[in-house]
């Protein structure tokens, strides 16, 4: 059976903030597309479950369903890829997935990560690094779309801060790097526009990436 190449896929990239509004918006957007994979953080819960999505895509989450510490991590996928959840690799705040036909046949390791800013809080946390470093190992590209809560002047924030610094450390020591391209804010409010969610791929997945953007939508 032949597999979506995910080279022609479009993916995206989201903080929901738990919006009922922003759900709509995105199915919508994505209503009656194939080729698609969305990477969503802090998406829209109805007791402890993520809604409003799955008539578009097949929904996928790590972590327990417990009505008060719902899952901050989601991915959508079009009916014709196909992926399947890494439970060992997913919890309530990184959705880990692997995805057939990525490149050259080998699958393609993708994930959503919501990065906790929360004193004690590590950055990153330390699901990501042992996803980071699970593929490195098996010798597996990695992309992941991060909520990082996280300032640095690397990947186009205004400023740097303690978390910044401790994000872009792990990435000096992985095989992992931002594919930020700018610095067109990525979170906004009516007095604070900052570039807090970031990209991140493997060595090996950086040629399979085009046309990064952040979107003007209104999401």
């Amino acid at each position: 059976m032949a597999t979506q190449a995910i080279q022609t896929t479009s993916v995206l990239q989201l903080n929901m903030q738990h919006s009922k509004a922003a759900t709509g918006n995105l199915a919508q957007l994505l209503q009656g597309k194939t080729s698609f994979v969305a990477l969503i953080q802090e998406p829209y819960l109805v007791k402890g479950r993520v809604v409003g999505l799955h008539k578009v895509g097949c929904v996928m989450t790590g972590g327990s369903h417990d009505t008060n510490k719902g899952p901050r991590a989601a991915v959508v996928v079009s009916g014709d890829i196909q992926a399947w959840i890494l439970p060992h690799l997913s919890d309530r705040d990184i959705t880990s997935v692997r995805v057939e036909g990525g490149m050259r046949g080998k699958p393609l390791i993708m994930a959503s990560v919501y990065m906790e800013n929360a004193e004690g809080a590590s950055c990153p946390p330390a699901k990501l690094k042992e996803l980071a470093a699970y593929c490195e190992d098996k010798d597996l590209p990695l992309i992941v779309g991060a909520d990082a809560n996280a300032h640095h002047v690397y990947y186009g924030s205004t400023d740097t801060n303690e978390r910044g610094e401790e994000l872009v450390e792990f990435l000096a020591g992985s095989n992992l790097d931002v594919l930020n391209v700018g610095n067109t804010p990525t979170f906004v409010t009516a007095n604070r526009r900052e570039v807090l969610d970031i990209t991140m791929c493997t060595i090996t997945a950086m040629h399979m990436v085009g046309r990064w953007r952040v979107s003007e939508e209104m999401s």
